[in-house]
C-alpha cells in the first residue's frame, strides 16, 4: 500500500511538472508577442 501511495505521489508530481512546462511553453510566445506589441 505504501508503495502504491508513493507511485501515486510520483505520478501526480510528473503530471504537475508536465503541466507547468506546457503552460510555460504556451506563455513564452505570448510574452514575446506582447513585447513586440509594446515596442
Amino acid at each position: 500500500m505504501d508503495k502504491y501511495l508513493y507511485m501515486n505521489k510520483r505520478l501526480v508530481y510528473v503530471i504537475v511538472c508536465n503541466k507547468a512546462v506546457e503552460s510555460s511553453q504556451r506563455l513564452k510566445p505570448l510574452a514575446t508577442f506582447t513585447r513586440i506589441q509594446t515596442i
